[in-house]
């Protein structure tokens, strides 16, 4: 190493890239508490809980976020939605949906289409299912074509 000694955010990227969410998760924790108005650290901290399966959390801290950051509530949004279709709390989903979120309604996102196509798939709803099945395809055809323009590394995480 020629660097003495890492930052947090050094330590952070680094843990991140070698896939250490344990590590990553502890930084983004350390640094949340050291200013908690930083909308990154709380972006990769809820990324460190999903990828540990710390969905309970997750949530948790999604909620705390969406009720203390009201100009981010979509992004916040989107990340309770993935804990509570993981968690199979189908009730909250159907809450979460119903919730306004700033630019959301003018455009939906995958997260928030995909929970939409799963509470349809689970009341057998054909017509409604198909529906927004297209428009879950089409919500994340944007970013992952920008991604592939750049590289296959950065259109994986569209692709899964």
């Amino acid at each position: 190493k020629l660097r003495g000694r890492s930052t947090l955010e050094e330590q952070v990227l680094d843990s991140e890239r070698a896939g250490d969410w344990t590590a990553a998760l502890a930084c983004y924790e350390q640094a949340s508490q050291e200013d908690p108005k930083i909308m990154k650290n709380h972006h990769g901290l809820l990324r460190c809980l999903r990828n540990l399966g710390h969905l309970q959390t997750m949530l948790t801290h999604a909620e705390g976020c969406m009720n203390n950051f009201r100009h981010e509530t979509a992004f916040f949004r989107d990340s309770a939605l993935q804990a509570s279709w993981r968690l199979g709390r189908w009730e909250l989903i159907e809450e979460l949906l119903s919730k306004k979120g700033g630019t959301e309604e003018r455009k939906r996102t995958f997260d928030f289409n995909l929970a939409q196509v799963l509470l349809d798939a689970k009341a057998r709803n054909d017509l409604e299912f198909n529906r927004n099945i297209r428009r879950a395809r089409i919500s994340v055809l944007g970013p992952l074509a920008a991604a592939g323009m750049e590289s296959y590394q950065r259109a994986y995480p569209f692709l899964v």
